[in-house]
């Protein structure tokens, strides 16, 4: 039997195993190359939205080997051409990846080396990473709290002055922490992303400069009486309103050093905007504005630099620039009462008559005939909620693109909703859908994101993002550029795409497409969506 394993030879064992090495080979080729790749995000525990870039591939995300520079790690890359990632006392080894050509770190295999947890921000292109706090202890009077990746302590007393209170940003519980029991303490989750314990104290508590920097331990002692101070190396300041009408809000932040590079932007949700201040710390005084508009502004100070989170009253269009300061311009879209009932929407199918558009290798299905499916049942939709709907075509007849848009301005249209299908030649791996606005108009971006938004999870189709016209051509699209009111045009896919085209065909998909286009129109007028934090 020498020479024998489990009824096979040797020779035919190893035959056995380089055919399924092969097979695995195949399988794995095949899967990246059905995979699809497109830009992402990472917001990473208490520094904000990372400026360097990451990609998103089906539920992975890969990053630069830049981004964990940002966050304070060290990082050198290795002989084996593994890179060594230094972060506090800890030194991990990552395999990089090949990504579109360029070298890429798996972020899965990072945050499984530091216990970190990592989720996509619901139907975004946002990976959050959260350190995961696995102690808290209090003896004697003593808070104590380990996690497995800096947090950033934020504590305060509460209104009565009986307890305090310590927030966590970009943090979680793990499920297996040790939480002494205590009379009193009190362990939640105020928001994604945060904890926050809080214990009864009879005396103000002395803060140590350290709980200004993130760390991943710290102590509390609240049996001492000393008033809190600020975060060592923060500038305290206050947040003014310059002007405010009914049509925009200009705010202004004083900045108490030049940046390091250019502040990075990020609309969160709807009503959510983030700007990332690289190398500055800013604490505010109080984190209201005075104003109706903002609900409030947070400041999340790190070595890293400052992220401002603000919290808007309802969708607004943004313009900004740090010329001595920080000067954001907030535009207010002119919604009237923010009811779609009683709004005057031109809905425009794109293409008609001789002009079939774009179309399908593979069976000839034709751009003119999606969209005047789709626009026919957006304009139902909206009707049917009130609003008085007027379509550019309701058959298969061709309208000039200076006619479309000049129906909506004889007409005084309150919106102009324009219907398109995508492709760039040929069999594509190119998926998803694009909003555009023209040119760099900050109210009617506003609308293309809160449509833009609703897309990806009725069609199926991933969402690409919102874009300006200008990107395709120098003046932009037509029907965009000469209409009055706010207006933008919707490619919902690219229909020479394998996966895209045969959702694009289904009137299912249509009525579903029509069905969250009607939702992003509303959330534009100031209804929630269901999705913001």
């Amino acid at each position: 039997m020498r020479g024998r394993t489990h009824g096979w030879t040797t020779p035919r064992l190893t035959t056995m195993k380089r055919l399924a090495a092969w097979v695995a080979g195949i399988a794995a080729a095949a899967m990246a190359h059905g995979a699809q790749t497109r830009p992402a995000h990472v917001d990473f525990c208490y520094s904000g939205i990372s400026s360097a870039h990451a990609y998103r591939q089906d539920d992975e995300c890969y990053i630069s080997p830049e981004m964990p520079a940002q966050w304070g790690w060290t990082i050198e890359r290795g002989e084996t051409g593994r890179y060594n990632l230094t972060v506090g006392d800890r030194l991990i080894g990552i395999q990089p990846r090949q990504i579109g050509g360029e070298t890429m770190l798996p972020m899965a295999d990072i945050a499984r080396a530091l216990d970190a947890e990592i989720h996509w921000r619901p139907r975004t292109d946002i990976l959050e990473v959260a350190s995961r706090v696995r102690v808290i202890r209090v003896t004697n009077g003593h808070l104590a709290v380990s996690a497995s990746l800096p947090v950033q302590p934020r504590v305060a007393l509460s209104p009565k002055s009986d307890r305090v209170i310590v927030d966590m940003l970009g943090a979680t519980v793990s499920l297996d922490a040790i939480v002494d029991v205590l009379p009193g303490l009190a362990v939640s989750s105020p928001k994604p992303g945060s904890v926050r314990i809080e214990l009864p104290i009879h005396n103000p508590i002395a803060l140590g400069p350290e709980l200004g920097r993130p760390t991943r331990e710290f102590e509390i002692d609240t049996t001492l009486a000393a008033s809190p101070e600020p975060a060592d190396g923060a500038a305290q300041e206050s947040i003014h309103i310059d002007q405010e009408t009914d049509s925009a809000l200009n705010v202004s932040v004083p900045l108490p050093a030049k940046l390091a590079h250019p502040p990075n932007f990020a609309r969160l949700d709807a009503r959510t905007l983030r700007v990332w201040l690289p190398g500055v710390q800013v604490n505010l005084v109080g984190n209201a504005t005075g104003s109706p508009s903002i609900k409030q502004v947070q400041a999340d100070p790190s070595p890293a630099g400052t992220a401002l989170t603000f919290q808007l009253a309802r969708p607004m269009g943004i313009t900004l620039f740090t010329e001595n300061g920080l000067h954001l311009r907030f535009v207010k879209p002119p919604v009237g009462d923010g009811q779609l009932a009683g709004k005057v929407i031109v809905v425009d199918a794109g293409h008609g008559g001789h002009d079939s558009g774009t179309k399908a290798l593979s069976d000839g299905l034709a751009e003119k005939d999606i969209t005047l499916s789709v626009a026919k049942m957006l304009g139902a939709d909206l009707a049917d909620q009130g609003a008085t709907v007027i379509m550019t075509r309701q058959s298969d007849v061709f309208i000039p693109l200076e006619e479309r848009a000049a129906i909506a301005n004889r007409n005084h249209a309150d919106l102009f909703l324009c219907v398109h299908v995508n492709s760039n030649g040929g069999d594509t791996r190119t998926s998803g859908s694009i909003t555009f606005y023209h040119n760099s108009d900050p109210v009617s971006s506003t609308l293309a994101d809160c449509i833009e938004r609703q897309l990806p999870t009725a069609s199926g189709i991933p969402g690409i993002g919102i874009w300006s016209d200008t990107k395709i051509y120098d003046r932009g699209f037509s029907v965009l550029r000469n209409t009055h009111m706010p207006a933008v045009l919707m490619e919902l896919g690219f229909i020479n795409n394998a996966h895209d085209r045969p959702r694009l065909a289904r009137e299912d998909i249509h009525e579903a497409m029509a069905a969250a286009i009607v939702r992003g129109v509303r959330v534009y007028l100031g209804e929630p969506d269901g999705n913001e934090k």
